[in-house]
C-alpha cells in the first residue's frame, strides 16, 4: 500500500496549474507544493518561534494532489463546489497520510500560503513579460486589502508590491548564501 500511495503522490506532482492561463514557465503542482511547504514552515517560524506540527506539513503536501483525479480546479470554481471539491481532496488526504486534523489556525495559514504561492508565481510571470495573469494577482490583492492575510504573510503581502515582486538572487548572492564565498 505504502508503494501505491507513493506513486499517486508522485504522479499528482506532475500535474500541470492554471490549465486556464496562458502562462511562459512550467506551473505544476510539485513546484507549487514545495513552494507552500516551504513557505508555510518560514511564515510558521517566523509567527510562532518554532517549526510547524507535522500533520500541517503534511497537510500542505497533500492539498492540491486530488488534482491527479479532477485536474486543477481554479479556487474560484472550487469556492462554487464548496463540500464537493473538498470531499475529493479529503479522500486524497486519507489516502496518502490518514486523518489529518488541523486547528484553524493552521488551516488559515495552509490557505494563506496556498493563494500567497499563486500570487508570487503570477508576479513571477508578469517578470516574464505574462499580462495574462494581471487579472488574477490584483483579485487576490483587492481581497486581501479587504481581508488581510495572517501575519507574516500580510507584511510580506505589502513589502514584495512595494518592491514589485520577489525578484532573483544574482549567482555572486547565491554563492555567499551556500557559504561558497
Amino acid at each position: 500500500m505504502s508503494l501505491e500511495r507513493l506513486k499517486f503522490d508522485r504522479q499528482a506532482a506532475r500535474v500541470r496549474r492554471c490549465h486556464t492561463k496562458p502562462y511562459i514557465e512550467e506551473y505544476r503542482i510539485g513546484g507549487h507544493t514545495h513552494n507552500v511547504v516551504s513557505m508555510l514552515a518560514i511564515a510558521w517560524q517566523d509567527q510562532f518561534g518554532e517549526l510547524p506540527r507535522a500533520e500541517l506539513l503534511l497537510a500542505a503536501q497533500a492539498h492540491d494532489k486530488g488534482e491527479l483525479v479532477t485536474g486543477d480546479i481554479p479556487s474560484p470554481v472550487k469556492d462554487l463546489l464548496g463540500e464537493r471539491a473538498e470531499e475529493v481532496d479529503s479522500r486524497v488526504e486519507r489516502f496518502l497520510f490518514g486523518r489529518l486534523d488541523l486547528t484553524d489556525t493552521e488551516t488559515a495559514f495552509l490557505m494563506a500560503a496556498d493563494r500567497f504561492e499563486l500570487w508570487l508565481w503570477c508576479w513571477d510571470e508578469l517578470e516574464l513579460g505574462n499580462e495574462g495573469v494581471r487579472d488574477w494577482m490584483e483579485g487576490y490583492e483587492r481581497k486581501w486589502e479587504a481581508e488581510p492575510l495572517p501575519s507574516p504573510f500580510s507584511l510580506w503581502f505589502n513589502e514584495v508590491r512595494e518592491t514589485r515582486g520577489l525578484g532573483q538572487y544574482t549567482a555572486e548572492e547565491v554563492m555567499v548564501i551556500g557559504g561558497l564565498k
